[in-house]
């Protein structure tokens, strides 16, 4: 194996632990607090939301749906 093939399977290897990492720190928030921290991203990124899909039309149960697709969908095409 090369040295540049090493370096990368090093570098794969960090992000899916750091995926994984992700994934499993915020699945051990309680409810309460999953939710207030995903609220106040939900708060930031909603005006850009409103100017491209028109007011009101992301939700926040929506937004976090996205969010944990986003979530796996990148675990997913890091294992790939």
């Amino acid at each position: 194996m090369t040295k540049a093939k090493k370096v990368r399977v090093v570098i794969w290897s960090i992000s899916i632990l750091l995926t994984l990492g992700f994934i499993f720190i915020n699945s051990c928030l309680s409810k309460s607090s999953s939710s207030s921290e995903s609220e106040g991203l939900f708060a930031k990124l909603q005006p850009a939301f409103d100017f491209i899909f028109g007011e009101g039309v992301v939700t926040h149960g929506f937004f976090r749906k996205l969010a944990h697709f986003g979530e796996f969908g990148l675990l997913g095409l890091e294992i790939n």
